[in-house]
């Protein structure tokens, strides 16, 4: 294995660890969302108050 090639997949590395820190907080915030969708349908419409 030469400097080129490992000098690559250092390159492809960090590539893949950058995309994960862009998308695990989008996922989460998703994740948050379903979660609190999931939340608001499982109540039935009578208990929620009159002012939402």
């Amino acid at each position: 294995m030469n400097l080129w090639q490992l000098l690559h997949l250092a390159s492809q590395v960090a590539m893949l660890l950058f995309v994960a820190i862009l998308v695990a907080p989008l996922g989460y915030l998703v994740f948050l969302g379903v979660q609190k969708i999931k939340n608001l349908n499982a109540r039935p419409e009578a208990e929620q108050p009159h002012g939402e």
